[in-house]
């Protein structure tokens, strides 16, 4: 289970009907699916931001570490303040998902094993990064090269 799914499910495990009770799990995962439809509308870009967008909301960015004393993958770009519709790194059909021009970014940081979520932090991009135009500064005379 990725942590993106993780996030989007309810904290008590408990609550989780087994695959071998077929019918309670059916009903659960149609349930789920209904209301992951009904809040998201965007889940899961591997290679691009962001990996969910709430409906008329903020957008998520997931990222996990296995050590919790590990530096986070940003996957070779800086950290952002919020995305913008106009943003080259955004997909055309995340941009055209609904109509928006900017959302606050959360990044969502999960520390795990293959099977436990250790400790789940979300931080508002705004208050985690600088904003664009700062990175910009520092990458200008390395693009120049």
């Amino acid at each position: 289970m990725s942590l993106s799914q993780f996030v989007l499910r309810r904290e008590k495990a408990c609550l989780f009907p087994t695959k071998n009770d077929n019918l309670s799990y059916t009903l659960f995962y149609n349930t789920q699916l209904e209301l992951v439809n009904k809040n998201f509308l965007w889940l899961d870009s591997q290679n691009n931001l962001p990996d969910i967008m709430i409906k008329r909301g903020d957008a998520i960015e997931v990222k996990k570490t296995q050590s919790a004393n590990s530096d986070l993958a940003l996957n070779s770009s800086y950290p952002k303040s919020n995305i913008s519709s106009s943003s080259p790194m955004i997909t055309q059909s995340c941009k055209n998902c609904e109509e928006w021009t900017e959302k606050d970014l959360i990044y969502c940081l999960g520390h795990t094993t293959d099977t436990t979520l250790k400790s789940l932090w979300m931080v508002y991009g705004t208050v985690y990064a600088a904003n664009h135009e700062t990175y910009q500064r520092i990458k200008k005379p390395f693009q120049q090269e």
